[in-house]
């Protein structure tokens, strides 16, 4: 059943899309960003988004991912799951 509406996406939850993964390395990162337990544990893939909600988020996350790859500190204690954050 699809979950997901006009008001709440809905998203797969994958474990180490959280500071709780490796606190010691990831909450100081997470921590300077936004509140790490604000941060659901989701990826970009697979999610289920209204058009509207999506419009209104990516700019943000642009936004958010380019400030992570270009911080030295993010871009080494996230690695290969960067962008997915």
């Amino acid at each position: 059943k699809n979950r997901a509406t006009a008001e709440r996406p809905l998203g797969f939850s994958f474990y180490y899309m959280t500071y709780r993964y490796d606190p010691p390395k990831l909450k100081p990162v997470v921590s300077r960003f936004h509140d790490p337990d604000d941060v659901d544990p989701v990826g970009p893939s697979p999610i289920i988004i209204h058009k509207q909600q999506l419009e209104q988020l990516v700019v943000p996350w642009w936004n958010m991912c380019l400030t992570l790859k270009r911080d030295r500190e993010a871009n080494a204690a996230f690695g290969w799951v960067l962008e997915m954050w």
